[in-house]
């Protein structure tokens, strides 16, 4: 079930709480797009995977009943479209190459 525009209300509501950090994470984009060569799917696959360590990282600690539901609203997030929102915006910016 879709949520505003994004995959679920988790994702929608994780991109909510990373777009507060939308600087650092753009930072990060620009660098894995220049990585990948401009390439927007193995940029997009590489940020994702930076994503969601980062945010597992930095989980809190909790147990039983609260643990049960914060790992499961955590394993629906699609980072891999929050990704995507990142890389292209950064590609947006790279102004196309002229052929001659």
């Amino acid at each position: 079930m879709s949520y505003n525009g994004w995959t679920n209300y988790e994702t929608w509501c994780a991109n909510l709480w990373v777009d507060q950090e939308s600087d650092y994470w753009r930072e990060h984009a620009q660098d894995i797009v220049r990585q990948e060569d401009n390439d927007k799917d193995n940029a997009t696959y590489e940020l994702s995977r930076v994503m969601d360590s980062y945010y597992e990282e930095f989980r809190p600690e909790v147990e039983g009943m609260y643990a049960d539901l914060l790992l499961a609203s955590m394993s629906q997030i699609n980072w891999y479209e929050i990704a995507e929102h990142y890389v292209d915006d950064v590609l947006s910016d790279i102004p196309d190459e002229i052929e001659e």
